[in-house]
């Protein structure tokens, strides 16, 4: 039988992206969005979720368990912190999308910047590192930026050289890195590694 992996967005505008990624990095696996149009933009303009959001992802969780998921990707670094939360309430196994660059980080170095156009998804990021760093051992330092896509290339030229990782919070930056082409410091992106990430999530479970 084949494993299903569930998505769980907050909006479908990545929905066609979403699918092409799981085509190139989980072919032969079963994919279920479950998507609750509208979360994204009153997160976005609260500096977070509220705790109605909240609710209403555990929903979107308690969908992807009932038909039977092996796996959930949780698409909105904005909802990371709502993710690790719920994570105890559910069999499958729930992979943060940023999870994976962060974990690239780590074996970069010790000292991180990270940039986010939504200034929601820097605190999410900004604790997961700190938090898998913890359980590593590691003692780390890191900034965040509140950028736009106008002012990003600037911002993180600014830090180029001074930290051991740039990092990308959100999915929709992949598309800005080529900005910081020839930067000395690594630039990490989210998506690919995400789902690197949730191909050998998918492996061990199999």
């Amino acid at each position: 039988m084949a494993q299903i992996l569930g998505i769980v967005q907050t909006s479908s505008g990545s929905s066609e992206l979403l699918r092409s990624l799981c085509e190139q990095y989980l072919p032969g696996i079963e994919v279920r969005q479950f998507i609750g149009e509208g979360l994204l933009n009153p997160a976005i303009s609260e500096s977070g979720p509220a705790p109605a959001d909240n609710r209403a992802l555990f929903h979107l969780y308690e969908a992807a368990e009932n038909v039977g998921c092996d796996a959930i990707l949780n698409e909105c670094v904005v909802y990371g912190n709502t993710a690790t939360a719920l994570a105890s309430f559910f069999n499958p196994r729930i992979v943060r999308i940023d999870e994976g660059m962060i974990l690239d980080a780590l074996k970069i170095g010790k000292r991180f910047a990270i940039f986010g156009t939504a200034k929601a998804a820097l605190h999410p990021s900004e604790t997961l590192l700190l938090n898998l760093a913890y359980r590593r051992g590691l003692e780390v330092t890191v900034e965040t930026h509140h950028v736009t896509r106008e002012t990003l290339a600037a911002e993180a030229a600014k830090v180029d050289g001074t930290v051991d990782a740039i990092l990308l919070a959100q999915p929709s930056m992949a598309a800005l890195a080529p900005q910081l082409t020839g930067f000395k410091t690594p630039v990490l992106t989210v998506l690919d590694s995400g789902f690197r990430l949730l191909r050998d999530v998918m492996a061990s479970l199999a």
